[in-house]
């Protein structure tokens, strides 16, 4: 396997899904507002960049492809730092950065398409990910995946 199922990269997609956001806050107003608000969006942005940059950077540390489109150029099963607590923690960063935006606009159809980003990116993402992976470290990723979760 030299590609996996989904041909857009997972940040492109984020930005993909952030201008469907965007668009369903302005044409389906099923707003909420609360105070805090700007505020708890802030939350959810700084969180989701404590993970994406800390995870990108444990493979630039250990030498191996960042790029989710060849994951045939990985040489290093990274678990350690944020993968110790999931598999995924870059997707968890990128989520969180959606519900971040979906928060702002005070959207609950857009919170739910950010719950739609992370049905799809685990459905063409994330599970082709986990055969390759499974393929190519065997025995050693399928314990990982036993101690650590999917997205946390």
């Amino acid at each position: 396997m030299h590609q996996l199922e989904l041909r857009l990269p997972p940040l492109p997609l984020t930005f993909i899904f952030a201008v469907f956001i965007w668009i369903t806050d302005s044409l389906l107003p099923l707003g909420f507002d609360f105070t805090g608000q700007a505020l708890l969006a802030s939350f959810f942005l700084f969180l989701g960049l404590l993970f994406i940059l800390p995870a990108a950077f444990s493979f630039f540390k250990a030498k191996t492809t960042v790029d989710p489109r060849t994951p045939n150029k990985s040489n290093t099963l990274v678990i350690s730092g944020l993968y110790k607590i999931s598999r995924n923690p870059m997707y968890v960063g990128m989520l969180l950065c959606l519900i971040a935006l979906s928060v702002a606009q005070g959207n609950l159809i857009s919170v739910l398409i950010s719950f739609l980003f992370a049905l799809y990116l685990t459905r063409f993402q994330i599970k082709p990910e986990e055969r390759f992976l499974t393929e190519k470290f065997g025995e050693q990723y399928l314990q990982y995946c036993e101690q650590v979760r999917r997205w946390l």
